[in-house]
């Protein structure tokens, strides 16, 4: 029973993230954040000014990486805005908000949260290797808000663009899909649902 509680007590990082109820961060962004910074820690003294800095250089690179028909950037925190950074700032830096984690993560009584594992080298060189593909995302989906699911696709060094065209992969498509599913059939863009958006990006 002691070591079924001790086991109980380690949390991984994005399970965390998302516990803690932050204001526009579910899970897909939790993970997108877990991702990033890979340690509680590192989040909690995140400068979030110097990093929105680093997003729009890492943007404005691309763009001139694209008209020289270069391989992109990963852009940091795709898929996170200034007004989620906005919020995240806000919470975790408001003291009450601090006092109530220090005592989820007390070393004795508290969780151990566990850190994010550096991902594959092989799954980084495979996102930058030019590989991207382009989603466009319509209707409502169950499980995902739509903020997530653009975190998820664009965590994968994919892109997520508003209106669908020739250029575009795939469509995902969520109940109450309007105009663009009929483009994207008219265009034979393929069609895809949630869980297969899930399956691919698990599989890519």
């Amino acid at each position: 029973l002691v070591q079924s509680i001790q086991r109980s007590r380690d949390m991984p990082l994005a399970r965390f993230i998302y516990a803690l109820g932050i204001p526009g961060v579910g899970e897909e962004v939790a993970k997108v954040l877990a991702r990033h910074f890979r340690s509680f820690q590192a989040l909690l003294e995140a400068e979030w000014s110097t990093l929105a800095a680093d997003k729009e250089a890492v943007r404005k690179q691309n763009t001139a990486l694209k008209r020289r028909g270069e391989p992109l950037l990963a852009v940091p925190l795709e898929g996170i805005g200034p007004e989620l950074m906005e919020s995240l700032q806000q919470f975790l830096h408001e003291p009450h908000n601090r006092g109530v984690i220090a005592r989820l993560t007390d070393p004795e009584h508290g969780v151990r949260v566990l850190p994010e594992e550096a991902p594959p080298a092989a799954t980084v060189s495979k996102s930058a290797s030019g590989g991207a593909k382009t989603f466009v995302l319509t209707g409502t989906l169950s499980g995902l808000t739509r903020d997530e699911a653009k975190a998820l696709i664009e965590s994968k060094g994919h892109k997520v663009t508003s209106s669908v065209s020739a250029k575009t992969d795939y469509l995902v498509a969520g109940a109450d899909a309007g105009s663009k599913l009929e483009r994207a059939r008219a265009l034979g863009v393929e069609v895809i649902d949630e869980q297969q958006l899930k399956d691919l990006l698990d599989a890519s």
